[in-house]
């Protein structure tokens, strides 16, 4: 259990406790005393000796719940299911749970393919009523700087000419610590699965969609994937819940063949994202700013490689290249455009010079790359 905050204070079903919590320990040395035990560390009130009778929970939907179009239902379910199998024997968690009201469903993506619905209840946020003082109706006739010049009619059926001043209205921000508990409801069948509650309210959860979201655009940043999103596509987002507690699943951020976990306390973690060795090239096509007379041969030959060096050197007055080999330009189109230039001005090198243009898969910014040493093929 989290002692701050969702998990402090929790009940269980007995299907829950039996399928989740209570189960043989593995994991350890061979030697271990507890090794395929049953080991549980509680703290339950005492009480006299009884005899217990388990009581499954009941399933509460017809039919799984379309993710897309979840709410009501699963919503009906937690709050039927904490009513009638919680409430009744947990004078605490009643107090708790009459002050709240249901908050947004969240379906959570299990590993072992036990899917479940997270349904947060919160204190309901604060009406702050908003006086309006009686008046008759008014039009708005014109604006003069921050007063308005309204035309009303008074109390004769006359109409009077006042002036009234706008004031922008103070809106206080909503907190984010709302939740004062949680309800577990099985995905499949809705059946209540368990309930855990806090006497003060708390921010559910903890790392939120949009933070989330921050947390892996920074790492990206950090790891040198920094692009725009449109360089990588729509990222898809969804709780799945690995090793943690159920109350605190992680965030699943895929972005093109990255996938990022964003556990609960703001730990990123990625797999796929090893940043991939840039392709070398033995050999770049460029142009002699000086020499070229900017005729376009070169755009008309390869306009995706060839014309991006061409309009660096005729538009920017930057020297420029385009790599060669596979994915970049290709080496019979390089010759070609050299074999087409009547003043000579193309021409191959063994290094990068000037701005570096981006072959068609990069998708990537071009590179300044100070000049090297040039070497000119014969034709």
């Amino acid at each position: 259990p989290n002692p701050t905050g969702i998990g402090e204070n929790s009940y269980k079903t007995v299907d829950q406790w039996t399928s989740e919590y209570y189960l043989k320990l593995s994991g350890v040395r061979e030697c271990d005393s507890y090794l395929n035990k049953y080991v549980a560390v509680c703290e339950p009130p005492e009480q006299p000796d009884v005899e217990v009778k388990p009581v499954h929970s009941p399933a509460r939907l017809e039919k799984p719940v379309d993710p897309e179009l979840m709410g009501l239902d699963v919503v009906k379910a937690a709050i039927d299911g904490a009513t009638e199998e919680l409430v009744p024997y947990d004078t605490e968690f009643a107090a708790v749970f009459a002050k709240t009201i249901a908050g947004e469903p969240m379906l959570v993506i299990d590993d072992d393919g036990n899917d479940y619905y997270l349904v947060p209840f919160e204190v309901p946020v604060e009406k702050r009523p908003i006086p309006i003082p009686l008046k008759k109706p008014v039009e708005i006739q014109k604006v003069e700087g921050k007063a308005v010049k309204l035309l009303s009619l008074d109390l004769d059926g006359e109409n009077a000419v006042e002036r009234v001043t706008v004031r922008s209205l103070k809106l206080r921000p909503i907190k984010e610590e709302r939740t004062l508990a949680v309800v577990i409801v099985d995905a499949e069948d809705g059946s209540f699965k368990e309930a855990s509650w806090v006497d003060d309210p708390v921010k559910y959860l903890p790392v939120s969609k949009a933070e989330a979201l921050g947390l892996v655009f920074k790492k990206m940043r950090q790891d040198g994937h920094g692009l725009r999103l449109s360089a990588f596509g729509r990222p898809t987002i969804e709780l799945v819940h690995r090793d943690a507690s159920p109350y605190y699943p992680d965030w699943k951020i895929t972005i093109g063949q990255m996938v990022f976990y964003v556990s609960q306390d703001g730990t990123v973690s990625c797999y796929g994202c090893d940043k991939p060795e840039p392709p070398q090239y033995s050999s770049y096509l460029t142009v002699d700013i000086e020499e070229h007379i900017c005729d376009g041969i070169a755009t008309e030959i390869d306009p995706i490689m060839a014309g991006k060096v061409e309009y660096y050197a005729c538009e920017e007055g930057i020297q420029a290249c385009a790599p060669i080999g596979p994915g970049c330009l290709a080496e019979e189109i390089a010759q070609e455009i050299i074999e087409a230039s009547p003043t000579e001005a193309w021409y191959i090198t063994d290094e990068p010079v000037g701005v570096v243009v981006p072959c068609p898969a990069q998708k990537s910014k071009p590179r300044l790359i100070t000049p090297g040493p040039i070497r000119i093929l014969p034709i």
